[in-house]
């Protein structure tokens, strides 16, 4: 089988729109979903960017975005622009946050969580809120749980993560309303986009339809 053929005048092209071309073939915001199995680490979702491997030009424009992180775990890097993707770890990883690799816990912004509980609802928020991670600005909480999630100790916790976007994403439009003797916090219900419906199904095969709920906070 012949090589597939190149396009050998792209070197002759002035710099500035080669390096405009291979901005354009950087992948978007990534769901990069981290497991672990007896003891192993392993990822999902973390392909490595394809411009890291083309040439010289486009490897030095990756690697400031894309920093090789999780190296002690992995036979390979896992590459990972932390302004822009979302690691993805279970619900009980949440309680280590604040032991995981200072490169990420210092830089990561958004994290996303599995939960399958009430409760996993409640600890993960919380464990989270606790780890302190400096840039954190979003959490979105992934559930195949049906109907309405309560928690009682929603505005008693708040100011843990009142400065975190707090998203849940599911089969279902959820409530969720926290009641203390003299407070009750309602949380707004925003549909999702299209692309974060498909973000839902690629974690959870088995559902078809997803919607979030963005969790604002807003007394009555």
């Amino acid at each position: 089988m012949s090589a597939p053929p190149g396009f050998p005048r792209f070197a002759k092209f002035p710099v500035e729109l080669q390096i405009m071309i291979w901005r354009l073939i950087l992948p978007g915001p990534r769901h990069i979903q981290c497991h672990i199995s007896n003891g192993i680490v392993s990822f999902t979702g973390a392909c490595p960017p394809v411009a890291l491997h083309i040439c010289q030009i486009s490897r030095n424009l990756t690697l400031p975005e894309y920093k090789p992180l999780f190296c002690k775990d992995q036979k390979q890097p896992i590459y990972m622009d932390l302004f822009h993707d979302t690691l993805v770890i279970e619900s009980y990883m949440c309680e280590h946050m604040a032991g995981i690799y200072p490169e990420v816990r210092e830089r990561i912004r958004s994290l996303g969580v599995r939960i399958s509980s009430e409760e996993d609802f409640e600890a993960s928020v919380i464990d989270i809120g606790r780890s302190h991670l400096k840039d954190l600005e979003e959490i979105t909480l992934f559930t195949q749980l049906v109907g309405r999630l309560s928690w009682r100790g929603w505005v008693e916790h708040e100011s843990l993560f009142k400065r975190y976007r707090l998203r849940i994403m599911g089969p279902n439009r959820y409530s969720l309303k926290g009641d203390s003797k003299d407070k009750t916090l309602k949380c707004g219900i925003y549909t999702t986009a299209r692309t974060l419906g498909k973000v839902g199904e690629s974690i959870y095969p088995t559902r078809t339809s997803f919607s979030t709920c963005l969790l604002v906070g807003q007394r009555w």
